[in-house]
């Protein structure tokens, strides 16, 4: 559904994507798998933000964030971050997307399986390059100071 409302955004009619979003949510909402959910409501956080609805955004991903937060970390956690900063990315708080992606990295430096390790690493880097590489490097070097 929030593919969906994606299309509308793009042919202009803001007021049914913005519908369609909302019913995407209550769906989201119901959805047991906590990891699942994460994703549902960070993948309608990032919709919502390209519907000029940046604080509904941002409260979706708080929201999220909670829930990412229960996790024990790995793999789960560390691709629930990541989602999530590439959402707050999108809604245009980069500096909490940099926060979140150097704490999935951390995680994902943890994981042992090889395969699965790269592919995380690769979609933070994604994830990273879109917030600003440059936001995450003068954080490096104002923590050098």
């Amino acid at each position: 559904m929030t593919s969906i409302a994606g299309e509308y955004m793009e042919a202009g009619q803001k007021d049914r994507a913005v519908d369609l979003l909302d019913q995407a949510l209550e769906i989201a909402k119901t959805i047991h798998s906590p990891s699942r959910k994460v994703y549902a409501m960070a993948e309608n956080a990032r919709q919502n933000a390209n519907s000029d609805q940046k604080d509904r955004a941002v409260d979706l991903l708080a929201q999220a964030l909670e829930i990412a937060k229960t996790f024990d970390g790995g793999a789960v956690k560390a691709l629930a971050l990541t989602s999530i900063a590439n959402a707050y990315t999108k809604a245009g708080q980069k500096d909490r997307a940099v926060d979140l992606l150097d704490q999935a990295l951390e995680m994902a430096k943890t994981i042992n399986k090889s395969i699965l390790k790269d592919v995380i690493l690769a979609e933070i880097a994604l994830v990273y390059a879109e917030a600003g590489s440059n936001l995450s490097s003068s954080r490096n070097s104002q923590d050098n100071s």
